[in-house]
């Protein structure tokens, strides 16, 4: 008699999380397009990078920033997102606050004000949409408020 042995695998229900938008595709958007309607004042930024998979603005020479890039996947109402925002000790000589927000298509979808200055911290990002948006919609980081310090900004997610 001949026996014969399968292995079986057991498969997860739950889905693997889905990158929304990645550190090397973000670009920086020019002050006369940026939607977070910039002050008079504010001009390009040219001291961020990529380190890893975090997007990093320094804010001495950048204290005001929006990079934008597009969505690698649709995203309907309900979905959730999420994501990490890190800072250094940041500073401000005017007593400004500090500024974060992420907006998808035209709505601002998360933000967070923070008193400066502000010691090391760190914020993890979690979010339920309201509305849909398709692969391709634009999607913005914004960062304003500090004149010293650097903001590391990791990938977006589709848990």
């Amino acid at each position: 008699m001949l026996s014969l042995i399968l292995p079986i695998s057991l498969v997860s229900c739950e889905s693997s999380p889905i990158l929304v938008g990645g550190a090397d595709d973000w670009v920086p958007v020019a002050i006369d397009d940026d939607p977070f309607l910039p002050p008079a004042e504010a001009t390009a930024c040219t001291r961020w990078w990529v380190t890893g998979e975090d997007l990093v603005l320094d804010t001495a020479v950048c204290p005001w920033f929006t990079a934008q890039q597009p969505l690698w996947t649709d995203l309907q109402g309900g979905d959730r997102i999420t994501s990490t925002v890190a800072w250094d000790p940041l500073t401000s000589s005017d007593g400004f606050t500090l500024t974060l927000a992420l907006m998808i298509d035209d709505t601002v979808v998360w933000e967070h004000q923070h008193s400066l200055p502000a010691e090391a911290g760190a914020l993890d990002i979690d979010v339920t949409l309201e509305a849909p948006a398709a692969v391709g919609a634009p999607m913005y980081l914004h960062v304003d408020g500090a004149d010293a310090g650097k903001v590391r900004w990791g990938p977006v997610w589709k848990p």
